[in-house]
Parts: structure tokens; sequence; C-alpha cells
């Protein structure tokens, strides 16, 4: 089960903002 990339950008970008 290997998440795609929007979710770990989705994370990045809600921990910075």
């Amino acid at each position: 089960m290997a998440p795609p990339v929007w979710t770990l950008v989705l994370l990045v970008g809600a921990a910075l903002f």
C-alpha cells in the first residue's frame, strides 16, 4: 500500500501551514 505523492504533499503542507 504505497500512498500517492499528493497525499504526502498535503501532509507536509498541513504541517507547514
